[in-house]
């Protein structure tokens, strides 16, 4: 399921104080190693939106309920229609929502040219206070 981020805004990098989490290559989802040796730590929520939609729903043992059903709703035999996925993108969103990672969280669905719906995701990040836009290409025309 592959989550793009338009533009290419580098990660907001830390060098001190808490990371919301690790930054990861966007193509083969490698962590990026620093200087240090150690790798590259961000307080960008770019990386935990991608881990959160990308996870299995209630699958870590950190914290029950975190992750989403994307997966299984795809892979499934029914067909699942847009506005489902959809409802399973805010849900699995609005934990950010929550801890005030980021705010006016919008979800949309459309059709591109090939006849594959592509889900749209923008949100601010509220720790930059940068619009992110994100496309999430599930299912297939």
């Amino acid at each position: 399921m592959p989550l793009v981020f338009a533009g290419s805004d580098p990660p907001i990098l830390i060098t001190e104080g808490s990371a919301l989490d690790f930054v990861f290559d966007p193509k083969t989802e490698d962590l990026i190693e620093s200087e240090d040796g150690w790798f590259l730590e961000s307080a960008d929520s770019r990386t935990p939106v991608t881990l959160e939609l990308g996870s299995h729903f209630d699958a870590w043992w950190g914290e029950g309920g975190r992750g989403s059903r994307l997966a299984q709703m795809i892979s499934g035999e029914e067909r699942v229609e847009p506005p489902a996925v959809v409802d399973e993108i805010l849900r699995c969103m609005q934990v950010f929502v929550d801890e005030g990672i980021i705010e006016d969280l919008l979800v949309a669905s459309d059709e591109d040219a090939n006849g594959k719906i592509v889900f749209t995701i923008d949100y601010t990040d509220r720790t930059s206070g940068t619009p992110q836009s994100a496309a999430l290409t599930p299912m297939g025309g």
